[in-house]
């Protein structure tokens, strides 16, 4: 007997991505986004659904839940739910176990409670959909098995490794100290040491050296909190670091959902441990800004031996900083834009090198790197700047006009004197258009935010995502660069709300408090 449908899922009614790792749910490619479960609310109870799948039933030979109800819908637009409502949370099912491995044993009522508390994240943006990844959970020891030889050094360089230098302090030290001061050392510097002193070279050998490269202060540290396959507690004692080590430079985005994940299931295990008692609430946070759960030591090893150099700066969001500017470059990439059906054009991706915040004082902090010699510009003047280029451009007015991007770019000054937070464009290779969005004093929650003062700023892709991250009060903004440009972009504060892009869902908060606690609450959650 088919039973009456339990949830009805429809993009047009709630978030419809997966709630940890922000990915398509429902998506014929890759099959993982296709394979998911749903966590609700019914009479008082949180109940998981069995395993849904829509595209790859007879594939998989999985039997889906018939108690959902996954209605069709069109591609994403503006008329899909961004901000989930609360009343469903959807999670791949590569998601949701990795998720009850991390915790070991979870309540649902308890993961559902902390849910509502996790804002939406941004749609993960891919050039290619081979390169999403799924949460994976393969041991290290299969890293090691499968990972390719140590190189090994040439004949001129044994060479080198050979010759003695009279002149080399550290062939007086005895190697119990020589591998001390090598393990104080960040990896990079003692590859420096390395190639300065010979002597230091047999540390290179070492494999307690290489041990210590795993600590959690190191660039490995994070990989520690992987598994063994086997329970053998002499599992750790044969392992041979070095290649470890070496097995895990080259493993690029493979574990990006992995820490995507992780990040925001350490900051649930934190919200749950304070209403505990066992540890401070952790801030609120917004958009990627979690990274310091493993001392933002992953971003070392996804661009490996790409040639680019990624890092992560933050800064303190002081109630004094009333001005944020941005810099902003024509960068390499061309994408359509956003036209008018009559006429089509198209534009280098804007780049988006620095954030500057001035408080009133003058004074200022700057995450990323300002190019010397930008003209500082208000918002309104780039604004009206942009328009006068494209009418240039549209009509023929001037034979080759001049983009306000190029050359040495702009830095747009924008007042946030009332900042809750940005509005960002971006694309796989990054973020290219940004904006600042600043409060309404005096206005419903409906009308917080001044939609149409949030002007967005920068040159992207014809139907690249748009998100937004708002907090009633902001402490710490976190940027992630990558050879240069912004790639991601974060908020820490406290409290957040329903954001500027798309709808809000069609249930209101104490209408799901109905459905988690069969009855409505004095206070609703939704503020």
């Amino acid at each position: 007997m088919v039973q009456p449908y339990s949830v009805v899922i429809s993009a047009e009614d709630d978030f419809t991505r997966c709630i940890l790792c922000g990915c398509p749910a429902a998506t014929p490619v890759p099959v993982w986004l296709d394979v998911v479960r749903v966590l609700y609310a019914r009479r008082g109870r949180v109940k998981l659904s069995g395993i849904f799948t829509k595209h790859h039933r007879s594939t998989l030979e999985v039997e889906s839940d018939r108690s959902i109800d996954w209605r069709q819908t069109r591609s994403r637009g503006d008329n899909d739910v961004r901000y989930p409502g609360g009343s469903y949370f959807i999670l791949h099912e590569r998601c949701w176990q990795y998720a009850w491995e991390y915790f070991g044993h979870i309540r649902l009522e308890t993961f559902y409670d902390v849910l509502r508390d996790v804002p939406p994240p941004p749609e993960p943006s891919y050039a290619n959909s081979n390169d999403c990844y799924p949460c994976l959970t393969r041991s290290l020891s299969e890293i090691v098995k499968y990972a390719k030889p140590l190189p090994v050094p040439s004949a001129t360089v044994k060479a080198r490794m050979e010759t003695r230098s009279s002149h080399d302090p550290f062939r007086h030290l005895p190697i119990e100290l020589r591998e001390y001061i090598g393990i104080q050392l960040d990896t990079g510097d003692f590859f420096n040491l390395r190639n300065a002193s010979r002597a230091m070279s047999v540390i290179f050998h070492d494999n307690c050296f290489w041990r210590s490269r795993f600590q959690p202060e190191n660039d490995r540290g994070w990989l520690l909190e992987w598994e063994w396959d086997d329970n053998n507690s002499n599992e750790t004692r044969q392992v041979d670091w070095r290649q470890l080590y070496h097995a895990t430079s080259n493993i690029g985005a493979k574990f990006d959902t992995t820490m995507r994940v992780r990040e925001v299931l350490h900051w649930i295990e934190d919200k749950i441990n304070a209403g505990k008692g066992l540890n401070a609430s952790p801030l609120d946070f917004y958009g990627r800004a979690l990274q310091s759960y493993h001392n933002n030591s992953w971003y070392k090893l996804s661009t490996a031996g790409k040639g680019k150099r990624k890092s992560i700066v933050s800064a303190d969001f002081l109630a004094s900083v009333d001005t944020i500017g941005i810099s902003m470059i024509s960068g390499s990439k061309v994408y359509e834009q956003e036209s008018e059906p009559s006429w089509s054009h198209t534009e280098a991706a804007t780049e988006i090198v620095a954030l500057e915040f001035i408080n009133k004082s003058g004074r200022s902090v700057v995450l990323g790197k300002k190019p010397p010699k930008t003209a500082q510009i208000s918002s309104k003047e780039l604004a009206l700047a942009v328009s006068k280029y494209e009418a240039d451009k549209r009509y023929r007015r001037r034979q080759q006009p001049t983009c306000p991007y190029d050359s040495r770019g702009a830095h747009v000054l924008c007042d946030a004197k009332f900042f809750r937070g940005f509005r960002i464009r971006y694309t796989s290779d990054g973020i290219h258009s940004i904006g600042v969005i600043q409060e309404r004093p005096g206005h419903d929650r409906y009308d917080y935010y001044d939609k149409h003062t949030t002007v967005l700023h920068g040159y992207t892709a014809r139907h690249s995502p748009t998100y937004d991250m708002v907090l009633d009060r902001v402490s710490t903004v976190v940027a992630t660069f990558d050879g240069g440009k912004l790639v991601e972009l974060g908020l820490r504060g406290s409290g957040w709300r329903i954001p500027l892009d798309g709808r809000a869902p069609s249930l209101e908060g104490w209408d799901v408090d109905v459905l988690r606690y069969g009855t409505k609450l004095a206070k609703s959650r939704t503020g």
